[in-house]
């Protein structure tokens, strides 16, 4: 942390000290996923990587909170909530724009 308060004030450290930063910063995450045991668990699965799991914890936080596991993804946005899931979205923008039945009273040139 030291390398970006410095590079605010105007002079930035030597690149070797940033990098060393950087390692101990990557360190401390693998350590912290690694300890914990649903972030490990959360690990196995592929593409999942420890900065990923610890988002993810930090995001979710108590997993009791959600009734069904599709709320988890609906509060997340990866997946539609219960009611938008029935509901079909418009063609396309200015179809939801114009009134029903509007396209089949347009006048055509032959």
């Amino acid at each position: 942390m030291q390398c970006c308060a410095a590079s605010r004030m105007g002079s930035l450290p030597p690149i070797p000290r940033c990098v060393q930063a950087a390692a101990d910063l990557d360190r401390a995450v693998k350590e912290k996923a690694g300890t914990h045991p649903v972030a490990r668990r959360l690990m196995t699965v592929a593409g999942v990587g420890p900065v990923v799991a610890l988002n993810f914890l930090a995001l979710v936080d108590d997993l009791s909170r959600f009734r069904r596991t599709e709320n988890v993804g609906a509060f997340l946005d990866l997946t539609p909530r219960s009611l938008e899931r029935w509901i079909a979205p418009p063609a396309s923008r200015d179809a939801a724009m114009e009134p029903r039945g509007a396209h089949r009273s347009r006048w055509r040139q032959p």
